[in-house]
């Protein structure tokens, strides 16, 4: 593990494992709530197959440093986190990979960042706009959001780095164990940001995305109760040529219960 301080401050946390030099670095973007442990089996797949590969934990979540102002959870403001680690890492020859937020902070910089863009892109369960209505965050309950923002601003929760490791949702006791330790204050503060941003500049990222210009696969599952497989299409038939492929009976967590699928599917697609 490595960390870098981002262009506030702010400490990032990140996984670099360096393969073979020829092929292009797999940078794996995470979702909101969770860390870059999501993608412990991805990772060891596509290092057996001599790609390097970069694993980064978002600004408030798993080992960077949890900022207390919601301001600092900007959409943009993780891009930059994004773009700083492939600076110190002299990384330009790299796919992305992002799921869910992981997906909306790597059409950002697809966005933002066209003079120094990946070879590819690949986007499972994402979304270019925000999707929930008021008090039904992540299409949760709007009693039992409410109770975790009353929790939240009465302190419950973390309120510094924990590394959770996600890679195994087999093992249902480490929810029950280290519920207290999940990052609630981040999922809230980036999710607002998040439809402040989406509402203000929703007009102009479609155009933007219809002028994407690169290999992109986008990835959904047929049974996601979080993000909508329209959601995904939508992304689908905004970038003109993006190739759209649906798992049966997947819902969310995707990467984790079809981690080898999804793996077989990137590399087919990256090669």
């Amino acid at each position: 593990m490595k960390k870098i301080k981002s262009f506030d401050g702010v400490m990032i946390n990140y996984d670099y494992r360096e393969k073979n030099p020829n092929f292009p670095v797999m940078v794996f973007l995470h979702g909101v709530g969770v860390n870059l442990t999501v993608w412990n089996k991805e990772v060891k797949f596509f290092n057996k197959k001599g790609y390097s590969t970069l694993a980064i934990d978002f600004r408030g979540h798993g080992l960077s440093d949890i900022p207390l102002d919601e301001k600092a959870y900007h959409l943009r403001n993780f891009v930059k986190d994004v773009k700083k680690v492939l600076d110190v890492e002299g990384i330009d020859n790299f796919t992305f990979v992002g799921h869910s937020f992981g997906g909306s902070v790597l059409l950002d910089y697809l966005i933002t960042h066209k003079d120094r863009l990946p070879v590819n892109a690949v986007l499972v369960e994402a979304t270019y706009k925000y999707p929930y209505p008021r008090n039904h965050e992540l299409n949760l309950n709007p009693l039992v959001v409410k109770l975790l923002k009353f929790l939240v601003g009465r302190g419950w929760f973390n309120s510094y780095p924990c590394e959770i490791d996600f890679s195994d949702v087999t093992k249902l006791g480490w929810y029950k164990d280290k519920l207290y330790h999940l990052p609630m204050r981040t999922i809230f503060y980036t999710l607002h940001e998040a439809q402040l941003y989406s509402k203000r500049y929703r007009k102009q990222i479609v155009k933007d995305l219809q002028k994407v210009d690169l290999p992109l696969l986008v990835v959904a599952g047929d049974t996601d109760s979080i993000l909508d497989v329209s959601l995904s299409k939508e992304i689908h038939n905004l970038i003109k040529g993006s190739k759209f492929i649906l798992f049966k009976g997947v819902g969310h967590k995707l990467p984790l219960i079809r981690a080898r699928r999804l793996s077989r599917t990137i590399l087919k697609f990256i090669s």
